[in-house]
């Protein structure tokens, strides 16, 4: 009995981290549920990964949860998490155009219910952050190398088995970078977007800093995947994730310094950052000018106005409905009518690409006051233990804030929702002691 308390962990950390390698992949089920219907987010082969580690956490006696509760900063951010979800619960009975699309809001709330336990289950289970880091490293080389070959080939790589859409840059709908008569695949890896996969490889590659600093072997292999990854972030053009890496990296600065050797360790990877900096302008610099906006592409003046569009949208939405919003999920929905009566833009309902705005549009300023409590006091509980794995993983969740500003992945989609969650779940999950057993 003593043996199985003491290894009762293991079967949950193990399927937190099938879970959170599954989060880099868009792979359903067979015959999945359809859009746009209440339990569409079932389809995908992470969420049912969520619902076993739940599941395995509670079978296996809520292991973990005596550590978990000593820490009122961890109840708080517990609280808040169910709160919000019960505040996204009760938002159905109001959603905006529930008499036409009835499975936006139970759906939203189905996915959010997920991720609010699993976040809970990751935190009471306090997987290894040394561990989790790893995990993150080993997903960033290898769908860093899935990435790579998509550019070299321009066009997938045969694994839509496992999430890769079908590529082809001449085909609509397919993210490109187009300067002149040129149009350049960007990378998908085994997601539906370079944005999102843009945003893994963010948080990854922020993790890897770990290995870098590392006193053992693997700092020259950290130093090896940094320069690998930071390609491939630069390969994304993705403007969000640039941005988001930075604003990480300048948050986990000032902590990681105290490590020893920081500096001497650290400079070579500036240096090498530079250099393959240096080598991406010289080799995609017209592809480089079309993406920041120098010129007048259609692809990127299309992209920027759409964005714009919604985002008015959005602030239409929050002047009409400030205290209670539209309803979890129900955006697209009333972007849609919106556009449809008030506008003559060829464009379709879709989510507005500010997760902030987002929720204050849906949940009204009692939603989004939930929201940044669940992450502000999460924080402020894991610098309290300020170890640099917890640190970087703190980067990611940084990064992806950031990257809120200007896309909507972190908080709509249940991949990108999952892994947000998680590193800040790990982040602030209590150190593992004998009084869990």
């Amino acid at each position: 009995m003593i043996q199985f308390k003491r290894y009762r962990q293991i079967p949950v950390q193990i399927s937190i981290l099938i879970t959170l390698f599954l989060s880099f992949a868009w792979i359903r089920w067979s015959h999945p549920p359809a859009p746009f219907t209440a339990n569409y987010v079932m389809g995908f082969v992470i969420s049912r990964a969520m619902l076993v580690t739940i599941i395995l956490w509670m079978v296996f006696g809520f292991y973990g949860l005596s550590d978990f509760i000593k820490s009122k900063w961890r109840l708080l951010w517990a609280a808040s998490l169910l709160v919000l979800l019960g505040w996204m619960t009760i938002s159905q009975t109001w959603a905006f155009g529930l008499e036409d699309y009835s499975g936006l809001a139970p759906n939203a709330v189905l996915q959010f219910a997920l991720v609010t336990l699993f976040a809970i289950t990751v935190a009471c289970a306090s997987p290894p952050p040394r561990v989790i880091v790893s995990g993150l490293i080993i997903s960033l080389v290898l769908h860093g190398i899935i990435g790579n070959l998509q550019v070299m080939r321009q066009s997938s790589i045969g694994l839509t088995a496992w999430g890769e859409i079908v590529l082809d840059p001449n085909k609509s709908g397919i993210s490109v970078i187009q300067s002149g008569a040129v149009r350049w695949l960007r990378p998908y890896g085994l997601l539906p977007h370079p944005n999102i996969y843009a945003g893994v490889i963010t948080v990854s590659l922020l993790s890897s800093i770990i290995w870098v600093l590392s006193d053992h072997k693997k700092r020259w292999i950290g130093m090896g995947v940094f320069g690998f990854g930071f390609w491939i972030l630069l390969l994304t053009f993705s403007r969000g994730a640039w941005v988001g890496f930075a604003a990480g990296a300048l948050f986990a600065l000032p902590f990681m310094m105290r490590r020893a050797n920081f500096w001497k360790r650290i400079l070579p990877i500036i240096g090498l950052s530079v250099l393959v900096g240096i080598v991406f302008i010289a080799m995609f610099r017209p592809l480089l000018l079309s993406r920041v906006g120098v010129g007048e592409e259609g692809i990127e003046l299309r992209s920027i106005s759409d964005r714009l569009v919604y985002n008015q949208i959005a602030r239409q939405a929050i002047i009409e409905y400030p205290f209670h919003g539209i309803g979890a999920g129900n955006f697209p929905w009333y972007a849609s009518v919106y556009i449809f009566y008030n506008t003559d833009y060829d464009l379709r309902g879709d989510n507005v690409h500010n997760i902030y705005l987002g929720i204050l549009s849906e949940l009204g300023v009692i939603g989004f006051s939930l929201f940044t409590l669940t992450f502000s006091s999460p924080i402020i509980a894991a610098l309290k233990q300020r170890d640099t794995e917890r640190i970087a993983l703190l980067a990611g969740v940084i990064a992806f804030a950031v990257i809120g500003l200007v896309d909507h992945y972190p908080m709509t989609l249940i991949h990108t929702q999952a892994l947000w969650f998680s590193l800040l779940s790990v982040a602030i999950s209590p150190q593992v002691t004998n009084s869990q057993a």
